[in-house]
């Protein structure tokens, strides 16, 4: 995520002085690995390529960080 707001900010797809505070301070997704999944995200996540999409920046963010 961070990678892609960096390029997408580099190439001008947006400006991030111009997003709100959603966008400036946010938790992103994560997946808890456990005995019972490794191997299904090794295989899909280390052997295989993920599918991510790159232009959705803002996909895996899931919500502003609350103080």
């Amino acid at each position: 995520m961070g990678l892609s707001i960096g390029y997408q900010a580099k190439t001008g797809k947006f400006d991030p002085s111009k997003e709100g505070q959603e966008h400036r301070e946010f938790y992103g997704t994560g997946v808890i690995i456990t005995a019972e999944n490794a191997q299904a995200f090794y295989d899909s996540n280390i052997k295989a390529e993920p599918q991510l999409d790159w232009n959705d920046i803002w996909g895996r963010a899931s919500g502003q960080i609350k103080y």
